[in-house]
């Protein structure tokens, strides 16, 4: 099964991590429970920039394309993403 890369909200701000964003509100879990492979890497506290975020982004994926999460300012991390490398995504989605 295709896996899911979560891109949590909340850049800068850090009561705003990977647990507290797709972990408590179940997210994580439900995708789980549904069979999906579930990457959520905590983002870059500074990053110089979206592509900067982008390159450390693309290094959780795996070799085959996944499913793209972005919520709130995790979208243009998601987007920006999705055009440095588009071969290794599948489907975008932006919350």
């Amino acid at each position: 099964m295709t896996a899911v890369l979560l891109v949590h909200g909340g850049l800068g701000d850090p009561t705003r991590d990977v647990e507290r964003f797709w972990g408590a509100s179940g997210v994580a879990a439900g995708l789980r429970g549904r069979g999906r492979v579930v990457l959520a890497p905590d983002r870059k506290r500074s990053p110089s920039g979206w592509d900067d975020e982008a390159r450390h982004l693309l290094t959780f994926l795996p070799s085959e394309p996944v499913d793209l999460v972005g919520a709130s300012n995790g979208c243009s991390a998601v987007a920006r993403l999705a055009l440095a490398a588009p071969h290794r995504v599948r489907r975008v989605v932006l919350a």
